[in-house]
């Protein structure tokens, strides 16, 4: 109750109407939803298309993340976080609800960390669409459910989840600004501007971003590694060509690679290019799909310099989150 009644008229929470008691028991009223989020994603929907952007899942889990953050930052932890009790609204808008189990923090760390964990099972479940029943995802270890994620926004938004920077309170708030939050026009934006730095374009061999970004030895794996191959030939012939006089053709280095996707960023659309587009398709999800993990790559090679400034800072969801003009309540008997 103290929970509901503190975090009234958040939007991203149930919210908490009025409560009478009678004859020993506690009813509270609060407003009606439609349904849970196991109950939406149990919904039968058309086959998902494999490698597609889920702006969908994106913004649910978005506003799970900023419910449970703003319950940390006032000293609450949840304790229960499941489908059953995230609840969706007439509005499609997402709400933390039930919280029986919730306490005020001690300051012990392990108490956050027991949400951010089920938070971890919780993105999973979202973003595989409920196909893994969650109580299947309590039974794994960290490392089982991490082994299971899509792709490498996911395992690494999960990884963080797992195992949180020191300050464990606050460690929502910078997830939020993680790469899985990006639409995949952000993220291709993100490696556009990062390719325009004027050291990458020059090849400047002492510049610190090249440095950055340069592959380890033991990183040779990546997607992106010899990127060169990967690229239509005709588009790569085509796109060499303008260095064809200096004779500094593209090579395979990340910093070659980002040049490549700011130059294409900025002639794709030009009608003699007409061709390359027709063969790349929209360029974000082409990148996206051809190098899956260069992303978080570039994410964690520059988080921490002066060169996050490339990033996108905040998350808004797509949808607007409003409290206003509630149609309906319940009243939702307590604590007889």
């Amino acid at each position: 109750m103290d929970c509901l009644r503190h975090f009234r008229g958040h939007s991203n929470f149930l919210t908490f109407c009025g409560s009478e008691s009678e004859g020993g028991c506690l009813y509270v009223c609060v407003a009606l939803c439609e349904e849970s989020l196991k109950e939406h994603l149990d919904k039968p929907r058309a086959e998902a298309v494999e490698d597609e952007e889920d702006a969908h899942g994106r913004n649910v889990l978005a506003s799970i993340f900023k419910a449970v953050q703003e319950l940390h930052l006032h000293e609450y932890v949840h304790q229960d976080l499941q489908p059953e009790n995230i609840l969706i609204d007439y509005k499609n808008t997402v709400r933390l609800s039930d919280f029986d189990q919730s306490i005020k923090w001690t300051g012990d760390p392990q108490e956050i960390k027991n949400d951010l964990e089920a938070l971890g099972r919780l993105a999973l479940y979202v973003v595989k669409k409920g196909q893994i029943p969650f109580e299947q995802l309590k039974a794994q270890s960290n490392e089982q459910v991490l082994q299971l994620s899509p792709d490498e926004e996911t395992k690494d938004l999960i990884h963080h989840l797992f195992c949180p920077a020191e300050n464990v309170r606050d460690s929502l708030n910078s997830l939020l600004a993680h790469p899985f939050f990006w639409s995949w026009e952000n993220r291709y934006r993100t490696l556009r501007n990062v390719g325009n730095e004027s050291d990458i374009k020059m090849r400047k061999s002492d510049s610190e971003i090249l440095n950055l970004l340069q592959l380890e030895s033991s990183e040779c794996s990546r997607s992106f590694a010899k990127w060169t191959d990967k690229i239509d030939k005709s588009v790569m012939k085509s796109m060499n060509k303008f260095y064809k006089k200096k004779k500094t053709f593209y090579q395979d280095s990340v910093g070659d690679l980002l040049k490549f996707i700011r130059n294409i960023g900025e002639h794709i659309d030009e009608e003699k290019n007409k061709w390359m587009k027709e063969i790349i398709g929209e360029p974000s999800h082409y990148f996206q799909k051809t190098f899956p993990d260069l992303v978080i790559y570039v994410y964690t090679k520059l988080r921490d310099t002066a060169y996050a400034r490339h990033f996108p800072q905040t998350y808004n969801p797509t949808k607007p989150q409003c409290d206003q003009g509630i149609q309906a309540s319940a009243l939702a008997r307590s604590e007889c």
